[in-house]
């Protein structure tokens, strides 16, 4: 009797403590960190692209949370609701600007109060002050996407770019508790010229091969299609003056009067459109520009088919894909290029294509440098000599393509793996 008692009471227990367990269940599961992804505006450009990228990296180990200073502009490819606004718009005047930029730190403080945030994750320069500014308790990292150096060197060569690169970068950037930059290049800029020295972990950005192949193999719009008939040298990217599409032009101008039937096509879209045209016309070359109601045909030149969705079809169609930037942080361009097999001509800019084809020199390149199925070239410099450099490795490649071990090149890609890059990642934020 006392031993039935005994069986009852330890299986009463046990109901009893199973019970408490399913109440508190919670407990017994990890539950996900919450990290913020702060960038200013959302677009279609490349710090954009990669912000977008790390948010579906990351969202299965983490709650992530995805902050801009508003969404005026279209989202791409991504649900409107899942962003965090902060409704503060940019401003028309340097009074209105410090109000705003004041604003924006006031309410990110609250949000990073009210979700309890463990690490907020900026992109770009405007984004980066305002996180280390906001701290609460979570571990502010900065991203670094370019060269802010060249980034002020090119586009604000006034008093504010000599606050930027005296005060702010120096002082503000050495108040983050990590930063994350996507090449080494970066790192070496941020000790020698701007004295930051903190904790840095490099981590590029990462490649779908698979995914990349998949969407090369899609067909061009008809429209298109016989235009790729003809050897196409390409380019993508915005037209800003960082991408340096003038060059180009000027290249592909002297091409064709040794190579007639080459073809030159501009994927994307940018403030510099309507000047880039203007070239053209300067330079005799016929153009078609999605701009304009009319149609295209195979006697033009030039041609200007505006920002695609899916731009893989376009290059693995093409001859040649070039890079002629003055300045990248790690151009997802070249890389996506490389993943469809078109040799691709880079030019020798900081900081990315070096570290892609991973070409291990100290100095600036003043001669063609191969490595898996890419060219290193001169900078642009404006001189006579560079242009003849770019003429000349186009045309071969118009001519004759550029060898490549296929095995070698995917070893090279693998470098950037999806899971290897989220791994360094999950270890930077903890």
């Amino acid at each position: 009797m006392w031993i039935i008692q005994g069986n009852l009471f330890v299986h009463f227990l046990s109901i009893q403590f199973l019970l408490i367990l399913l109440r508190n269940r919670h407990f017994m599961t990890k539950e996900k960190k919450n990290i913020l992804l702060i960038i200013p505006n959302i677009g279609f450009g490349g710090a954009q692209r990669s912000f977008i990228n790390l948010y579906h990296l990351l969202k299965d180990h983490y709650q992530v949370y995805l902050v801009a200073f508003n969404l005026d502009a279209e989202i791409p490819e991504m649900p409107r609701d899942i962003f965090l606004s902060l409704e503060v718009p940019e401003g028309n005047s340097l009074l209105n600007k410090v109000v705003l930029f004041f604003r924006r730190i006031k309410k990110l403080k609250k949000i990073k109060r009210q979700l309890k945030v463990f690490a907020s994750i900026s992109f770009m320069e405007g984004a980066n002050y305002v996180n280390i500014l906001s701290r609460e308790h979570d571990s502010v990292i900065i991203s670094i996407r370019g060269s802010e150096r060249e980034s002020i060197k090119k586009n604000y060569d006034n008093w504010l770019g000599m606050v930027r690169r005296k005060f702010f970068i120096p002082i503000l950037y050495n108040k983050a508790d990590k930063i994350v930059g996507v090449s080494g290049g970066i790192q070496h800029e941020l000790v020698n010229y701007f004295s930051v020295e903190r904790p840095f972990a490099l981590i590029p950005n990462y490649i779908n091969a698979h995914g990349i192949a998949q969407q090369a193999a899609q067909d061009i719009p008809a429209t298109y299609q016989p235009i790729f008939e003809r050897p196409v040298i390409i380019s993508v990217g915005r037209l800003a003056l960082q991408k340096r599409v003038d060059h180009l032009i000027e290249v592909y101008a002297r091409v064709k009067k040794e190579f007639p039937t080459a073809k030159l096509v501009l994927v994307g879209d940018g403030e510099l459109h309507d000047e880039l045209v203007q070239q053209c016309i300067e330079l005799g070359l016929k153009h078609y520009t999605f701009k304009e109601e009319k149609t295209h045909s195979l006697d033009l030149d030039v041609y200007f088919l505006g920002y695609q969705k899916n731009p893989a079809p376009y290059v693995r169609n093409a001859k040649v894909f070039t890079l002629t930037s003055d300045f990248e942080g790690f151009p997802n361009a070249l890389f996506e290029a490389l993943a469809c097999n078109v040799p691709c001509l880079t030019v020798d800019c900081p900081y990315g294509p070096r570290e892609i084809l991973d070409i291990p020199l100290l100095e600036q390149v003043n001669y063609p440098v191969k490595k898996h199925n890419g060219i290193l070239l001169p900078l642009f410099d404006g001189s006579s000599d560079v242009y003849e450099i770019w003429k000349e490795q186009i045309i071969k490649q118009l001519n004759n393509g550029l060898g490549f071990n296929q095995k070698e090149l995917e070893d090279s890609l693998e470098r950037f793996s999806k899971p290897r890059i989220k791994q360094r990642w999950i270890e930077t934020i903890g």
